[in-house]
């Protein structure tokens, strides 16, 4: 009976906070745009708060969401893989990922590739 309670006190918690919705980067999928020839890392980003808007290049049969990013960083990227999870207009995040860039072509918001990506608490 011990063990039982023991057992019980000990998951209630690690229970609770898997209730928060959280993704690291082995649940994330990798971007196939940035696998092409000439994609390089323009910067990575480190636990960075941001919301998620609706681009305007969204249409009415496509949304295309964004991460206005906040800090220093004050830009607005395009998530290649931002899970359905999140696709929620503003929503406050904290995102890790790298972010890329294309010697030739011109996207209106630079491509990030998540490694994380966390509902940020209030």
């Amino acid at each position: 009976m011990k063990t039982i309670s023991l057992l019980v006190i000990f998951l209630f918690p690690v229970l609770q906070s898997c209730k928060q919705e959280s993704l690291k980067s082995g649940s994330l999928s990798k971007c196939v745009l940035l696998e092409q020839e000439s994609w390089t890392v323009q910067s990575e980003i480190q636990d960075i708060t941001g919301t998620i808007l609706k681009s305007q290049f969204t249409n009415d049969t496509t949304q295309l969401f964004i991460i206005a990013l906040d800090d220093q960083y004050n830009t607005e990227v395009s998530p290649c893989n931002l899970p359905p999870t999140f696709e929620t207009l503003d929503t406050k995040v904290i995102v890790s990922g790298k972010i890329y860039t294309h010697p030739t072509l011109d996207y209106p918001y630079p491509p990030i590739e998540l490694s994380s990506i966390n509902h940020l608490n209030n």
